[in-house]
């Protein structure tokens, strides 16, 4: 099966999420970005190609668009937020319906990856930015499945997740909000990963760290700062 050019990859996944045979799977490259790698028991059935936004790309909205400026009027929420907090107040609202928050949150050695929260406590995990491609493993299926059972789904990422969860559905549902980031371009994970071992060598002598801000709001406002922490 071929896919979208290389050239033009995000590595969303949807590929990956929508073969019925688990024939794809997402392997990291030269780079450290993740890629959709195709294996033997493909039969071919177009069922990636469907579900990718590149070659499926959206229809451009009709009769324009609206635009909000908004800010959190916690204050201790936007100090705790990476700009103004409205993904804390969305995802707030979401949970006490009931419904499922994705977004990032780091993994284990602080590797970025997508999760569920459904509750409170575990969404926590999911504010704050995280500048790097993160590993969106089985939660586009996790969605869906959710999603068919009535239930109200917020899921936020980049532009280019947003747009492959879209096409992976494949059609709209009531119950989903979509959240984009601004995106910038999305560094490799294996260049987070030497940044990381780089700071400990040169901040902790190679102490584990054990929680990273990288818009901190300690300095101020007008200038964000990265805070390491680390054990001891």
């Amino acid at each position: 099966m071929t896919l979208c050019d290389r050239e033009r990859c995000t590595g969303c996944g949807a590929c990956a999420a929508s073969c019925p045979q688990n024939s794809i799977t997402m392997v990291p490259d030269e780079e450290g970005f993740l890629r959709p790698s195709v294996v033997e028991t493909c039969i071919e059935c177009g069922s990636c190609r469907d579900a990718c936004p590149v070659l499926q790309p959206g229809a451009p909205a009709e009769g324009g668009t609206t635009a909000y400026a908004a800010a959190n009027q916690d204050r201790a929420a936007r100090l705790a937020s990476s700009s103004g907090g409205i993904f804390s107040l969305l995802a707030r609202w979401v949970l006490t319906q009931g419904g499922s928050v994705f977004g990032a949150a780091y993994g284990r050695d602080f590797a970025v990856v997508h999760r569920r929260a459904s509750s409170l406590e575990e969404l926590e995990a999911l504010r704050k930015a995280k500048y790097a491609q993160s590993d969106l493993g089985g939660c586009f299926r996790q969605v869906k499945e959710l999603l068919e059972g009535g239930e109200q789904v917020l899921f936020t990422g980049t532009p280019c997740q947003t747009e492959g969860l879209r096409t992976f559905l494949g059609r709209p549902y009531d119950g989903l909000l979509l959240v984009d980031t601004i995106c910038h371009g999305v560094p490799s994970p294996r260049v987070w990963q030497r940044y990381i071992s780089y700071r400990r060598e040169q901040d902790a002598g190679g102490a584990q760290p054990v929680a990273i801000d990288l818009r901190s709001k300690e300095t101020g406002w007008p200038g964000y700062s990265i805070r390491f922490d680390y054990e001891g």
